[in-house]
């Protein structure tokens, strides 16, 4: 079979693993140099790095899954990370180091065809939580099997878009949000159902759907071989605070003095895919053909299902978590929706989209508006700084791009924060 030449790096993405390349290692020598400073008084080493998720992964890669009743467990998580991790036999600083390669190998290739900004490439590589993508956590692999899916999509290769579904389908239990996904985008672009090749655009939907229901299936069949128990993954969220509730607001999070302000971001942004998923599934009920089309712009399948895959995260994170003091916990939200190829294609696609109408302008900053206060980041300065500088800074590079080099003050500040929460998830402080 014919791989597309995306697989295969070309000029920019060379420029591009350049531009990362770079930027790790002017992040490494600040690091470092603050620790020589005793600003940050620790250094990563093997035993730090295994923290949070990364030793539940750990543990699995040492002693495969195991049952603890009534109580967390390593269950909880997906198998194909933790495999690796074990038939690689890397230290953890060395499948650190494969993770940032991992990605950014895969960020290149998923910008290959992009035109994109190099201040909005900036804006996400500083963005404190991309920090997951050189620790020992699974969303380096599920960013390249998410990337290979959206290149299956956007090239058509049915291949391709198996293998990305069934690889980040055991990689992440969240995956569950690809389903939806699928379905939807499918319907969306059904714009003839007299259309000869329907019914093989149906029967790939239908394979991919099993693509999803298999890989699971076979995460069930590991995890039953080594506890005897089936279907755990689902019944196990409930030790860790994940179920289905009524949220309460203004929202909250873990450690809300250090992270609220990422997740604030990653809660607003979900709010904008909302209001284009809604936009779109209103015109597919109420225009048909070219005028659905027209009215959006001709957007493409991968940011089409980028967008849904977003919105998914946010619905998942709001509604399947737990209320503190009233208030629903949106923690992670920053790493299940920032740290995927999908919010690359569609923050990007929001700076690609040539015209916005007033209505869209007014939605837009009404929903940054609205997140702002219903998150509660406007009760920490630093975190407020955070937030309202991305958003600003993103409106001066979308429309203001003659003074965009004012927002090189923001994107230090970024970097900053993002060397800050890597030295608290060192010494074992919640990040996201």
């Amino acid at each position: 079979m014919k791989f597309p030449s995306h697989l295969f790096l070309d000029k920019k993405q060379v420029l591009i693993c350049g531009l990362i390349l770079i930027y790790s290692i002017i992040s490494v020598f600040s690091y470092f140099s603050l620790s020589e400073f005793s600003y940050f008084n620790i250094l990563p080493n093997n035993d730090y790095l295994k923290n949070w998720d990364s030793y539940w992964y750990h543990t699995i890669a040492k002693g495969g899954y195991e049952y603890r009743e009534s109580q967390m467990s390593n269950l909880a998580f997906f198998p194909l990370f933790p495999y690796i991790w074990k038939w690689l036999a890397l230290t953890s600083i060395e499948m650190s180091i494969l993770n940032g390669v991992i990605f950014g190998l895969s960020i290149s290739v998923l910008l290959k065809d992009e035109q994109i900004n190099g201040f909005v490439l900036l804006m996400m590589i500083t963005s404190p939580t991309w920090i997951f993508f050189v620790l020992p956590y699974s969303e380096a692999l599920f960013f390249l099997f998410g990337t290979i899916l959206l290149i299956g999509l956007g090239n058509r290769n049915r291949f391709l878009e198996v293998v990305g579904l069934f690889g980040a389908s055991l990689v992440k239990s969240s995956a569950i949000v690809l389903i939806p996904a699928i379905l939807i985008v499918q319907w969306l672009l059904d714009k003839n159902e007299k259309d000869k090749s329907l019914w093989k655009a149906n029967v790939w939907t239908m394979l991919n759907l099993v693509t999803c229901i298999a890989a699971v299936l076979l995460v069930v069949l590991i995890q039953y071989l080594q506890t005897g128990k089936l279907f755990y993954y689902i019944e196990v969220q409930k030790y860790w605070g994940r179920g289905w509730i009524i949220p309460g607001i203004p929202f909250t999070t873990n450690s809300p003095e250090r992270v609220l302000g990422i997740d604030a971001v990653a809660f607003t942004l979900g709010t904008i895919a909302l209001y284009y998923s809604l936009t779109w599934i209103w015109l597919k009920a109420f225009n048909t053909g070219r005028e659905f089309l027209d009215k959006t712009g001709h957007v493409s399948k991968p940011m089409y299902f980028s967008t849904f895959y977003v919105t998914g995260i946010l619905l998942l994170d709001v509604f399947f978590t737990y209320n503190v003091d009233g208030s629903a916990n949106i923690w992670s939200i920053n790493r299940h929706l920032l740290c995927t190829p999908f919010f690359v294609l569609f923050f990007w696609g929001l700076f690609k989209k040539e015209r916005y109408s007033t209505g869209e302008i007014i939605v837009i900053a009404l929903l940054i508006i609205v997140g702002y206060f219903l998150t509660g980041v406007y009760q920490y300065l630093d975190l407020s700084l955070y937030y309202l500088g991305f958003f600003s800074t993103a409106a001066l590079i979308k429309f203001f791009p003659s003074y965009r080099f004012f927002a090189i003050a923001f994107l230090i500040f970024s970097c900053y924060l993002q060397l800050a929460l890597y030295r608290d998830f060192l010494l074992y402080k919640w990040v996201g």
